[in-house]
């Protein structure tokens, strides 16, 4: 059974934490013993994923002994478009086999090239990992009793749209090449591009199904063009929320 986006939001806020520690002190999170988050949802159900520490510690053990590592990130590529740091990261496993994982996280985040450098990595390592080694590894983990359990990601209540419009827009951060600004634009098609980059910095490379999901839940919307502009800022706006941004 596929878990519900509030869990894959809990998970990413999670290792996001991660990441601003290491930023913060300088001191990878290695040690810890978080390798596999767990979370419980109101019906009791629970869903387990390796977090960020736990995919280094799979890649480490996989490595262990080889005169060379066969699993590994042999590239990452950064630039800044839009008012958002995009990472791109390719990582190698196997015979030379290649994986690709992207990210982004918005430059008014003081640790939005780590988070997104980071993210883009682990969205990498795991796309280039097999499902049945990434089982194992969690399983593993588990019975060790290296387990976080990560708490319920606070989500905004639904506003109607002439409160949406009453809002403050988010305030524009300048950086040293330029303006970035947050805000969508009023151009349709540009204002979904800001949408979609903020969506898969929660989500990942199924953004698109955990996006359609949201939108239907918050406006009953069956298509994302039927959202109105006040709508598409409301759904902007919760989406930066959710990374904490």
């Amino acid at each position: 059974m596929e878990a519900p986006v509030e869990v894959f939001v809990a998970f990413d806020m999670a290792d996001s934490k991660v990441v601003e520690m290491e930023a913060t002190t300088g001191v990878t999170a290695e040690g810890l013993e978080g390798l596999v988050y767990r979370y419980v949802m109101e019906d009791g159900t629970e869903h387990y994923s390796l977090s960020l520490v736990g995919l280094r510690e799979v890649v480490r053990a996989l490595n262990a002994g080889k005169k060379k590592p066969t699993v590994f990130i042999e590239d990452v590529k950064v630039k800044v478009e839009g008012g958002f740091v995009i990472a791109l990261a390719i990582a190698v496993a196997g015979e030379g086999l290649r994986w690709f994982g992207a990210a982004s996280a918005p430059l008014r985040d003081p640790f939005a090239v780590p988070k997104a450098v980071s993210r883009a990595q682990r969205n990498a390592l795991r796309a280039a990992l097999p499902p049945t080694v990434v089982h194992a590894y969690t399983t593993k983990f588990i019975k060790e009793g290296k387990v976080t359990t990560v708490t319920k990601p606070a989500l905004p209540t639904p506003s109607s749209a002439s409160e949406t419009e009453q809002r403050e827009p988010i305030t524009p951060t300048i950086v040293s090449n330029g303006t970035a600004d947050l805000s969508l634009p009023e151009d349709e098609r540009e204002a979904w591009r800001m949408i979609y980059r903020a969506a898969r910095t929660l989500w990942g490379d199924d953004f698109v199904k955990s996006l359609r999901e949201t939108v239907q839940e918050r406006f009953g919307a069956e298509r994302f063009g039927q959202l109105s502009a006040a709508q598409r800022e409301e759904l902007f706006n919760w989406l930066l929320q959710q990374r904490g941004e």
